[in-house]
């Protein structure tokens, strides 16, 4: 009854020519009940979700717009110079 949703971003970020950039970035579901100090997640989803950001894939269609709008002001305010030489 209290737990809460909650999306953990796998984030890779790699360096080229002209500096760092984001080079994956990817999404899991988790459950956290604060009350109880209990998490749930699916093991095997995070696990295929951190390789597929270290492959430099992108997949935040299932975090929904609210979240995407978050995600990139936190991205960009996080450093700048990495959103900008960054591709998607």
């Amino acid at each position: 009854d209290e737990a809460k949703e909650y999306w953990l971003c796998w984030v890779t970020t790699e360096r080229n020519e002209q500096g760092p950039y984001y080079a994956g970035l990817t999404a899991c579901y988790l459950l956290v009940n604060k009350a109880i100090r209990r998490g749930y997640k699916s093991m095997p989803e995070h696990v295929n979700m951190m390789d597929k950001s270290m492959k430099h894939h992108i997949i935040i269609d299932q975090i929904g717009d609210e979240n995407k709008a978050i995600l990139k002001d936190f991205l960009m305010n996080h450093d700048e110079g990495m959103w900008k030489h960054s591709s998607d």
